[in-house]
C-alpha cells in the first residue's frame, strides 16, 4: 500500500495550459514537453522553442527555491522566461499560491547564488 506523503519532490512541474481544477504535474521536463505538444498543439506552436528546457521550467516548478538547487535556471530575462511567466499568471488566477507568491518565490530564488557544488572535468587535474 502507498503512503500518502504531503512534501512536494523538489522539481515537480506543472504545466501552465491546464488550467481546469486538476493541477497536471510532472516530474520530469520532458514529460511536461511531451504533454504539451500532444495536448496542446496550437500552444506549443506559438511557444518560444527554449519554453520547455530545463532552465525556463523554473517558472513552472511546485518550488522554484528548491527546483533552484537541483538545476541551472534562467536567470537572465530572456524571451522564454519572459513568455513562461504569462501561462503562469493566468494558470494562477484565482489560485493559492497567487501569481503575486509565486513572483516573490521566483525572486527570491534567482538572487541566491547556486548552491550546487561545481562539478569537475574527468580531464581536470589538480595537479597541472
Amino acid at each position: 500500500m502507498f503512503q500518502s506523503s504531503s512534501k512536494v519532490p523538489d522539481d515537480v512541474v506543472l504545466c501552465p495550459f491546464c488550467v481546469s481544477d486538476k493541477t497536471r504535474e510532472f516530474k520530469r521536463v520532458g514529460d511536461l514537453r511531451h504533454h504539451v505538444k500532444t495536448k496542446h498543439p496550437a500552444e506549443m506552436e506559438v511557444a518560444p522553442k527554449g519554453l520547455f528546457s530545463a532552465k525556463t521550467c523554473f517558472f513552472f516548478s511546485l518550488n522554484p527555491l528548491e527546483y533552484a538547487k537541483l538545476h541551472d535556471v534562467d536567470k537572465e530575462i530572456s524571451a522564454e522566461a519572459q513568455y513562461a511567466r504569462y501561462p503562469m499568471a493566468k494558470w494562477s488566477t484565482g489560485r493559492t499560491p497567487g501569481i503575486e507568491e509565486r513572483t516573490s518565490k521566483w525572486e527570491q530564488a534567482l538572487s541566491k547564488p547556486p548552491q550546487r557544488p561545481i562539478k569537475r572535468k574527468a580531464t581536470d587535474s589538480l595537479f597541472l
